[in-house]
C-alpha cells in the first residue's frame, strides 16, 4: 500500500507542476476566443487530482454594457452561452496538457459576479 501512495504522490507532484502552463494557456484561450484577457486565472490541482479553476474579470465589454443598460437577462444568457463554449474548449485544453479528458467539468456558482469557477474531475489513478 505505501508503494501506491508514493506513486500517487509522484503523480500529484507532476500534475501540480503543470498549473502555471495551464494558467497561461487558459488566458491565451480566453483572449483568442473572446478578444480580451481575464484579470486573473488560477489553476489548482487538488489532492484528489481534480482541477479547480478560477477566472476573474471575465465579463466582456458587451456583457457589461447590456447589464448596465438594464438588460440583465440578456447579459446572463450571453454569459451562459460563452461559458458553455469555454467549457468545451477547456476540456480540449486539458486533454492536450494531460493526455486525458476529464470525467466531467462542473461550473460552480461564483462567489462574486465577475468570476467563473470550474471543477474538472480527473481521476488521479489515470493521470
Amino acid at each position: 500500500m505505501p508503494e501506491k501512495k508514493s506513486h500517487t504522490k509522484a503523480k500529484l507532484k507532476r500534475i501540480k507542476s503543470l498549473e502555471p502552463d495551464l494558467e497561461t494557456d487558459i488566458i491565451k484561450l480566453h483572449v483568442s476566443c473572446l478578444g480580451y484577457q481575464p484579470s486573473s486565472v488560477t489553476c489548482k490541482f487538488l489532492d484528489t487530482g481534480d482541477l479547480y479553476l478560477l477566472m476573474e474579470g471575465i465579463y466582456s465589454p458587451p456583457e457589461t454594457f447590456l447589464a448596465s443598460s438594464g438588460y440583465h437577462q440578456t447579459a446572463r444568457r450571453v454569459r451562459c452561452k460563452v461559458n458553455q463554449i469555454l467549457k468545451r474548449k477547456l476540456e480540449a485544453l486539458l486533454l492536450e496538457h494531460l493526455n486525458q479528458s476529464p470525467n466531467s467539468i462542473s461550473l460552480l456558482k461564483p462567489e462574486r459576479s465577475a468570476e467563473l469557477n470550474f471543477l474538472a474531475y480527473l481521476p488521479i489513478e489515470s493521470l
